[in-house]
């Protein structure tokens, strides 16, 4: 690397945070860490190391793979099984990636090597649908029960009666309503509320710590979506019994090795949706994805299981192995396969030009605006609670918090939240508000870092949408001029 470029910018004490000369100073550290970032990703030599790292951690990402795999699909399992909600619904079964090549074209606008997803009606049209999906999971003398809703009836309303879209619906009452429609207690299911249901409370259910921490937010959110209570609590039981089991007991095809314990008594304890800690035996599938489990599955939301006793237990899943168990392992193969395009991935939307060059790196550019944002925060929320917050380490979460206020929205890697995005202001502020409040921050702080940062939201929102897709549309213009030079 011939470029010398390195700032060694020393902490200043005691510099009011909205001075020109903390503007100076943090403009040298945002240069200094982009210098960093582009040595440590960006650059050729940085794509061979990174290459031979992803071989490094192969088996530590083949273990992650196998966890969260298994997890997700076997939530997606018990909503198809009990909601009859199509599988082509669901974000995580949509995570297909194949590796392609570039052409000419492709390197020229600066991307090195193409993921191209693929939908689930792509790799398995069969299973595509609710009935196809039974088919494949379901042995052939229970499928008849289970193309019936397990909670067929609520009054006169009835699930999969109409279509999701009340346009196409011939039996809607005309009070009926969309968008206030309660998931389960009305003639249709808003898209909305089935995409909150199976997508947001499943992802965000993977980033709070812990079951206690999500519950609290997890009733406040399905108010705001108007999700009856019955189906609230058989959703939360459920998903937390998924978890539990796969972390506490071992079963064949959904376990991981290394990460579940082996269990003598097969018993597994989790925070049901009363916020009591419940602890049962739990043996078979069956028993985490579809039957009906007293204190913790709503009547209407479980099917009666057949009493199951060694050594010839009665499961409706096709022996040896249902359809799910093989898309867990298919898809946990297919990532092993992927893995090793990361690192180059990572170096995509920068032109070759500009591999090896710091100072005209779309990349580098983009990174800086991201941070210029970043900093902008940190002295809003530091200014906000002067006087209230001492600890450095303690102003660093509410640093988090407001950050996470501005972009979680528009991160570009979060599959689950399109929902999120439609929210309204106050129920997207609820949310914030209870997340933070689970990771141990002052209800009144946070609710003042809010209040500091709410005139500037919308406008650095916009920002943040737009540097995370800079550096992609600049490719796309590139490749676009080079088409019409070619022709």
């Amino acid at each position: 690397m011939s470029q010398n470029f390195a700032f060694t910018p020393k902490r200043q004490l005691g510099v009011e945070k909205d001075s020109v000369t903390w503007w100076a100073y943090q403009n040298q550290v945002v240069q200094t860490q982009a210098y960093k970032y582009y040595l440590k990703i960006l650059t050729e030599d940085a794509i061979s190391v990174n290459l031979l790292k992803t071989f490094n951690i192969a088996d530590f990402q083949f273990s992650l793979s196998n966890i969260y795999t298994s997890l997700f699909g076997t939530i997606s399992l018990y909503l198809v099984l009990t909601l009859k909600i199509p599988p082509t619904l669901f974000d995580n079964l949509q995570l297909n990636y194949q590796i392609q090549l570039p052409d000419v074209e492709d390197i020229g606008a600066g991307i090195y090597i193409i993921f191209n997803q693929l939908s689930f009606s792509d790799l398995f049209p069969l299973q595509s649908t609710v009935n196809g999906f039974l088919t494949g999971n379901i042995q052939p003398q229970f499928t008849s029960g289970f193309a019936q809703c397990c909670y067929a009836q609520f009054g006169v309303a009835r699930f999969g009666q109409c279509t999701y879209y009340p346009p196409n619906c011939t039996s809607c009452p005309s009070n009926s309503m969309f968008g206030y429609a309660i998931f389960g207690e009305s003639v249709y299911d808003p898209p909305f509320v089935v995409d909150f249901l199976i997508n947001v409370t499943t992802r965000l259910f993977n980033i709070f710590h812990g079951d206690l921490a999500y519950l609290d937010a997890f009733k406040g959110m399905r108010k705001g979506v108007r999700i009856n209570d019955g189906l609230a609590g058989t959703h939360f039981n459920r998903l937390s019994a998924i978890r539990a089991s796969q972390k506490q007991v071992f079963m064949l095809g959904f376990s991981v090795l290394g990460y579940s314990f082996l269990s003598e008594d097969g018993v597994i304890s989790h925070v049901s949706y009363d916020g009591q800690t419940y602890s049962y035996p739990i043996k078979y599938y069956d028993d985490i994805t579809y039957c009906l489990r007293l204190s913790q599955i709503a009547l209407g939301y479980g099917y009666l299981c057949a009493e199951t006793k060694d050594p010839h237990p009665t499961s409706a899943f096709i022996f040896p192995e249902p359809f799910m168990v093989k898309y867990i392992r298919q898809n946990v193969e297919s990532q092993r396969l992927t893995q090793e395009g990361t690192a180059m991935a990572f170096a995509n939307y920068q032109p070759p030009d500009q591999l090896n060059n710091f100072f005209t790196n779309i990349r580098v550019s983009s990174w800086i605006d991201y941070n210029v944002i970043r900093y902008f925060v940190y002295m809003k929320v530091t200014q906000c609670l002067k006087g209230l917050v001492t600890s450095s380490m303690e102003l660093s979460n509410y640093w988090d918090a407001g950050l996470n206020l501005v972009d979680f929205k528009f991160d570009r890697h979060f599959w689950g939240i399109s929902t999120m995005r439609q929210a309204s202001d106050e129920e997207y502020y609820n949310f914030w508000l209870r997340k933070w409040e689970q990771e141990g921050l002052n209800t009144a702080y946070l609710q003042r870092v809010y209040q500091c940062l709410k005139p500037w939201l919308q406008t650095l929102q916009k920002m943040v949408q737009k540097v995370n897709t800079q550096a992609v549309n600049f490719s796309k213009m590139l490749k676009q001029a080079e088409r019409m030079q070619n022709s």
